[in-house]
């Protein structure tokens, strides 16, 4: 009867893995702080992926230059 303790044990202990893992992946997800958590695996493992998150970081990064009086807005005023 004491042999199905150890197996339930070891059941519990993999089932509370992973489940944690599962929060934790929808945490990170909602707070969008995967990037730099996952930047050091995407570089290693997925060299495209960490490209491609480096090249969205600049894109937001990346401001219209400021408008000035001088600087027409509109095409019909380029002449």
């Amino acid at each position: 009867m004491g042999e199905w303790v150890p197996a339930a044990m070891m059941v519990a202990v993999y089932v509370g893995v992973a489940a944690g893992l599962a929060w934790l992946a929808l945490r990170v997800r909602r707070r969008g702080i995967s990037s730099p958590a996952l930047g050091v695996f995407d570089e290693i493992y997925r060299p495209t992926a960490a490209e491609s998150r480096i090249e969205i970081q600049i894109q937001a990064e990346w401001q219209d230059p400021t408008e000035t009086p001088d600087r027409p807005t509109r095409p019909d005023q380029l002449r």
